[in-house]
């Protein structure tokens, strides 16, 4: 199995979830948005396309490569630390 495999289909590439798109006209405009465990980037692609500025952050670097086209990219494992991210 491709790393690239997993990087899109174990993170997903796919649509935005319903709840983001139903709530992103809430945010005003061009919002800085954190995305934890952002995968590939699927909410980061629908909020920047909104104009909004996007940080993601997820362990997996196949993933990030992928996201990392919608805004800023963080390396980093949230569930197993360490403390405090940087």
């Amino acid at each position: 199995m491709s790393t690239n495999w997993k990087a899109t289909h174990m993170h997903g590439t796919e649509d935005p979830s319903a709840w983001v798109t139903r709530w992103t006209h809430l945010l005003p405009p061009q919002s800085q948005v954190l995305d934890l465990a952002c995968g590939a980037g699927r909410h980061m692609r629908w909020l920047a396309g909104h104009g909004h500025q996007c940080t993601g952050v997820d362990r997996s670097a196949e993933a990030l490569a992928l996201a990392q086209a919608h805004g800023q990219v963080i390396e980093a494992d949230i569930e197993g630390g360490p403390w405090p991210l940087e």
